[in-house]
């Protein structure tokens, strides 16, 4: 499976190039003004984003140079095919609470929510930053307050042949990053940080920064690799599938390795019982270091009532020194 997925990358670069060249549109010259932090700007540059993620065709590349650009919650995009989007400056997001987007129902919108992408490449030509700007979320307190309705940092769902690479994903308000039901992804030299402080352990202060996962994954075919991850919830943690998913009816065929991870460890689940039967199988975690963390390998329940519970695990990490 490794082989396999290692030509992903080679494979999206051929495709971009084989196909009609799109054009390369900096999102500045669409209209986002950079190094503007006020709330009203953060919302007009978000509209705008919107409406030229709206607008773009096939193998165009969408380009953000190296500024910091302020966002409110709320930005989507859907049916993407064959584009490139580039970071290579800070995409930062407002943490005011109060004009913060929300459904009828009160509950938060995505800061990035994506639906139906099919062979997208996230990129950057150094490390590009997106910085959730979470603080303002976490807290015993605040969780009193507000529970989990809090926005993931990137949300992508329904979606195939996707690459992520030299990125940096930064204090999400809750869950960094989630793709639910996707197929043929691979996700390599990026990073996941969501802390306190700099602190190099978890104590019960850093812990309250809960519910910041750093990549959760459902679908088939995932290869994560050579990425580092320092949170207080799951570092990676493999979702289910069902047979009423879209891009396969079993999370299956997954390999994560060269991991550097701290957190609550590398997790399936949580699994649980659907009548569309809930499958997991054919999951290896291998050749990771896992540095002061506060778990391990661990599986999430509850399974007892579920129809399909198959996993395979293939050898754990490396766990490295702890704090003394």
């Amino acid at each position: 499976m490794g082989r396999a997925l290692l030509g992903l990358a080679q494979l999206l670069v051929l495709a971009l190039g084989s196909g009609a060249l799109g054009a390369v549109i900096n999102v500045e010259t669409a209209g986002v003004k950079a190094d503007d932090m006020s709330l009203d700007q953060c919302i007009a540059n978000t509209a705008v984003l919107n409406q030229t993620l709206a607008a773009l065709q096939p193998y165009d590349v969408l380009y953000f140079p190296n500024s910091t650009f302020c966002f409110m919650g709320g930005i989507y995009a859907r049916e993407l095919k064959h584009n490139v989007i580039k970071i290579d400056g800070t995409m930062f997001f407002s943490d005011n609470q109060k004009v913060w987007p929300r459904d009828p129902s009160g509950q938060v919108h995505e800061c990035i929510l994506m639906d139906n992408l099919h062979n997208v490449t996230f990129t950057s030509s150094h490390q590009g930053l997106i910085n959730g700007n979470g603080e303002a979320w976490w807290g015993a307190v605040k969780y009193l307050e507000i529970g989990e309705n809090r926005p993931r940092l990137l949300h992508i769902t329904n979606s195939s042949t996707l690459l992520f690479q030299y990125l940096f994903f930064k204090n999400s308000p809750y869950w960094n990053v989630l793709l639910d039901d996707v197929a043929d992804v691979e996700i390599h030299d990026c990073r996941v940080d969501a802390r306190r402080d700099n602190a190099d352990f978890h104590d019960l202060y850093d812990m309250t920064a809960f519910n910041t996962d750093g990549f959760d994954v459902a679908g088939k075919n995932i290869y994560i690799h050579d990425v580092d991850i320092w949170n207080d919830d799951d570092c990676i943690a493999v979702k289910e599938q069902t047979g009423a998913s879209h891009q396969s009816t079993c999370s299956e065929n997954m390999l994560f390795e060269r991991i550097n991870a701290s957190g609550v460890g590398l997790t399936i689940g949580s699994i649980g019982a659907s009548d569309a039967h809930t499958c997991v199988r054919n999951i290896t975690f291998r050749d990771s270091v896992m540095y002061d963390t506060f778990k391990g390998i661990y599986l999430n329940g509850p399974f007892g009532s579920a129809p399909s519970r198959r996993a395979t695990l293939m050898p754990a990490p490396c766990f490295g020194p702890r704090t003394p």
